[in-house]
């Protein structure tokens, strides 16, 4: 099955990650999880609204996107809200490498945000 990957440095945790660990990290799981990256995406470096990830998941449906880490989810709660919203409305798929979650139902969502209230 394929997916795109989604990586970004932008701030906290996933900050000191260096994109390309982010990508080897990326590939190990989708290996163990029968992906095939058919596309990689970066964000661009300081843009903390994530406008190419926003594009991304506006433009497509039906997709597995795998990002490295929940960590590189926005952090502004609303950001987060309206784009868990319509990857909900897009039957997108987020799978989360390092943690080796994934959000396919609203169950899965809630269980990522209380992670991300943790951390």
């Amino acid at each position: 099955m394929n997916c795109v990957s989604y990586t970004n440095n932008n701030e906290g945790w996933v900050y000191h990650i260096p994109i390309h660990l982010q990508r080897l990290m990326i590939r190990e799981y989708c290996t163990a999880k029968n992906l095939v990256v058919s596309f990689e995406h970066n964000e661009l470096d300081s843009l903390f609204h994530l406008p190419i990830l926003m594009n991304l998941v506006d433009c497509v449906e039906d997709l597995n996107l795998v990002f490295f880490s929940i960590q590189s989810l926005p952090k502004d709660s609303k950001i987060l809200n309206d784009f868990l919203s319509l990857c909900r409305k897009k039957n997108i798929t987020l799978h989360f490498a390092n943690e080796g979650n994934l959000i396919g139902t609203q169950e899965d969502e809630l269980e990522v945000i209380e992670l991300l209230k943790f951390s």
